[in-house]
């Protein structure tokens, strides 16, 4: 997979597109996505990027501690007793988001927490925050169904691209098998650090989960990080494009 693909007005008129914020923590990202909001995306490939280029902004996770806590006491107990995966199973699911696959916010900051255990963490690790575009327009105009089904074509497009990269990824399977849960052997089974935003669950209130995060361990150049950002846009947007082909 190569440089992203020139779309036409017209394909990126039927899809989702996005915006990328980069930084070495969420935090950064977060910064870098107000800039990348306030940039003009390009006409031909739909996407904007901004990298955060600031002093380093730590994040807090701290708001987590309990349900990490829980989560690492029932694992610990369910592992111990025997004839227990469907239980674990059970349990980790409460780590993904139902529509993707992808990790939610529970599943992500149980997974930063073991990354940052690891011996290499002080190798940085670059933070890739995607936002969809124009989701009030989307909204108003679309199903939630056809939003949905968006969504979830991005968001497993994210996913298998990061399986598939060999840039700083190579580590993210067993980091997730290892500190969440065995890979799920259904179609489109966990095993990539790729969030997806909890705002995806008050869908039921009228809004929609348009925000992923992909975390590159290891790869603290922003240079990188762009280029495989551009890598991911393009694949969440082929995707889209053949599910609408093929609807």
């Amino acid at each position: 997979m190569g440089e992203i693909s020139l779309y036409s007005q017209e394909d990126l008129g039927r899809i989702i597109t996005f915006k990328v914020g980069i930084g070495s923590s969420l935090a950064e990202a977060n910064v870098a996505m107000a800039l990348a909001k306030e940039k003009e995306s390009d006409s031909i490939k739909g996407y904007s990027i901004a990298s955060y280029l600031g002093d380093h902004l730590s994040d807090d996770f701290s708001l987590f501690d309990k349900q990490v806590q829980d989560y690492s006491f029932l694992k610990n107990i369910l592992e111990s007793l025997p004839r227990n995966q469907d239980a674990l199973n059970r349990l980790d699911n409460f780590c993904y988001d139902p529509v993707t696959g992808a990790l939610n916010k529970l599943g992500l900051v149980v997974a930063l927490k073991h990354l940052e255990s690891l011996e290499d963490t002080h190798l940085g690790h670059s933070y890739l925050l995607f936002d969809g575009n124009n989701m009030h327009d989307w909204n108003r105009s679309e199903s939630p169904e056809w939003v949905d089904r968006r969504l979830a074509d991005a968001g497993r497009a994210l996913k298998c691209s990061a399986r598939n990269s060999g840039v700083g990824l190579a580590s993210l399977a067993s980091l997730v098998n290892t500190h969440i849960g065995e890979e799920k052997r259904s179609e489109g089974g966990h095993n990539d650090l790729i969030a997806c935003g909890g705002s995806s669950v008050s869908r039921v209130n009228g809004s929609v989960g348009d925000e992923f995060l992909a975390v590159l361990p290891g790869v603290p150049s922003l240079n990188v990080a762009e280029y495989v950002a551009r890598r991911f846009l393009n694949s969440m947007y082929e995707a889209q494009l053949k599910s609408i082909n093929d609807e």
